[in-house]
């Protein structure tokens, strides 16, 4: 990336990479005549490379627009996807747990004398949402 060719209030890509990527996106603050570009308190030299930084750390570079929403969209649909699984574990353990009440009243054991139904139907669900997380489905 030739930094020489960017412009003060234009945005920019950050990628931070480490053991996931991220990206966010920026308005350059100033460019220095020799291409070191400053983004808030953050300085940049001319080949996109944070200055100063502990090369143990997560290492942030400059990326273009483009890039850094393409990881940011990536990033989303991640999270949308964890979401709907997340949420459809949480419907069948639910409805698992109203099955499981459903056939013990039809046997009679519909006694909730000491208040033990809420506390059974939180336990069983944490199972059930526990088991799936840990195990694929069966697919066919």
């Amino acid at each position: 990336m030739n930094t020489k060719l960017l412009q003060p209030g234009q945005q920019i890509g950050v990628a931070k990479q480490g053991r996931i990527m991220k990206a966010s996106i920026h308005t350059i603050d100033k460019v220095t005549p020799t291409g070191q570009v400053v983004i808030g308190d953050k300085r940049f030299n001319n080949r996109g490379q944070i200055m100063g930084s502990n090369p143990f750390q997560d290492q942030e570079r400059l990326i273009s627009l483009e890039e850094a929403q393409a990881i940011i969209a990536e990033k989303e649909k991640r999270a949308l996807e964890k979401k709907k699984k997340r949420d459809q574990q949480k419907t069948i353990a639910r409805t698992a747990t109203q099955k499981a009440f459903e056939v013990l009243n039809q046997h009679g054991y519909y006694a909730d004398v000491d208040g033990h139904w809420e506390v059974m139907e939180s336990e069983i669900n944490e199972l059930l949402i526990d088991y799936m997380k840990k195990h694929k489905p069966i697919k066919d």
